[in-house]
């Protein structure tokens, strides 16, 4: 997150896609949440301008329960 927030410039933001559920075999997923990035990202000066749930638009994806969080971060 250091590396990310030090890209955003004053008055800036940031969107990122939070993916929830299970990874590809040949690619791997590291289980976080929504709230955890958020806080990790305010530590680093960035806040919430929107927070946004989403399902995954493919059906194999959505079969599995992936699901998406949208966050807007500004500095």
């Amino acid at each position: 997150m250091a590396n990310l927030a030090a890209l955003v410039a004053d008055g800036g933001q940031i969107i990122l896609s939070v993916r929830h559920g299970p990874g590809a075999a040949t690619r791997p997923v590291f289980a976080t949440t929504a709230d955890e990035t958020i806080a990790l990202a305010g530590r680093h000066g960035l806040s919430v301008r929107l927070a946004a749930q989403a399902e995954s638009l493919q059906a194999g994806n959505r079969a599995m329960g992936v699901r998406w969080t949208w966050l807007s971060l500004a500095r």
